[in-house]
């Protein structure tokens, strides 16, 4: 080896301990039970008459089974921890029907049918008792927005449509994606399109809503149908929705509630996102002051109303 070379390879090794010290060594990014479950998708998972501690196994196993993002298979899964007093974990018989679920919303399930509470610790996802006191912050809870009472008044509505709750269906399927639009009216019958979006295509059910009980409201669905529709037909919805910046508009304006005229609703559920925007008279209470944005979300209804060529009545 030529002299030079050896001079070289002499001052490296010579400064390698030096360059060594000075290194900082980064440890891997410690990921919490709670954050590791937040990014699993389980498969259908369906339990009759299981036992708490068969649940939790159950649970345990699912997890560990969908949680392919982590390379090493000994690292797969979080531990569950069941602390209950003696003899308590017997008294509670579980059933689990759930399409694809997330393991928060099992865990919840389970928690509600066993009347306990879901923590998360820093190395475990624990079960205890309802009446262990628990900082808020550790409490594994149902994020899902309630929209008990926002809609009362149109219950006997939303019940005669036969749909299924977007609340309980994003519990179920936490990433669908689905934007239902009412329009009540008060002197025609109620409108409802709901409007399910897939990455290729897309359905439109729209459905009519009379009552034919005057004050006793006997309301039953007159009309019904179900369109397929290819993406780019309902893509200039989504653009409207884009436009009107939807998911972060409120849900109410504070506008005169009337016992005539309409109220407008829009719901929807997407990436296990829930939100819900009211709005009473839209066309007439207008201003000229308007947000921009109300009037793209009239125009998301009056597409859908032309797109679906439902012209019952007045679209007021």
């Amino acid at each position: 080896m030529k002299p030079v070379l050896l001079t070289l390879l002499a001052t490296v090794v010579a400064l390698f301990p030096l360059y060594a010290q000075n290194q900082t060594i980064t440890e891997p990014a410690i990921t919490s039970p709670k954050e590791k479950i937040e990014t699993i998708i389980l498969p259908d998972l369906v339990l009759k008459d299981a036992s708490l501690r068969q649940a939790i196994d159950t649970l345990k196993n699912s997890i560990i089974k969908a949680n392919t993002a982590e390379p090493n298979p000994a690292h797969r899964g979080v531990n569950i921890v069941l602390k209950m007093p003696p003899g308590m974990a017997e008294k509670y018989t579980i059933n689990l029907n759930m399409k694809t679920p997330t393991p928060e919303a099992v865990f919840l399930e389970i928690a509600k049918q066993s009347e306990c509470l879901v923590v998360s610790e820093p190395y475990a996802i624990a079960i205890v008792p309802n009446t262990e006191s628990v900082p808020p912050d550790q409490l594994i809870s149902d994020h899902s927005v309630s929209v008990e009472g926002e809609l009362q008044p149109y219950d006997s509505i939303i019940k005669a449509s036969k749909l299924e709750s977007l609340a309980d269906i994003l519990k179920k399927v936490p990433k669908i994606e689905i934007y239902r639009f009412y329009i009540f009216r008060s002197f025609n019958p109620a409108l409802i399109f709901d409007v399910g979006i897939s990455d290729q295509s897309c359905t439109v059910e729209w459905k009519i809503i009379r009552n034919f009980g005057d004050l006793n409201e006997n309301y039953r669905v007159t009309q019904s149908s179900m369109i397929p529709l290819d993406r780019p037909e309902i893509q200039p919805l989504l653009e409207i929705l884009k436009g009107a910046d939807f998911w972060n508009l409120p849900k109410t304006l504070p506008t005169k509630p009337s016992t005539d005229g309409s109220d407008w609703v829009v719901e929807a559920v997407k990436d296990g996102k829930h939100h819900l925007v009211i709005r009473c008279n839209p066309l007439t209470s207008a201003s000229p002051n308007a947000d921009y944005r109300e009037g793209l979300l009239v125009g998301a209804f009056t597409y859908l109303w032309a797109l679906t060529h439902q012209m019952d009545g007045e679209l007021y």
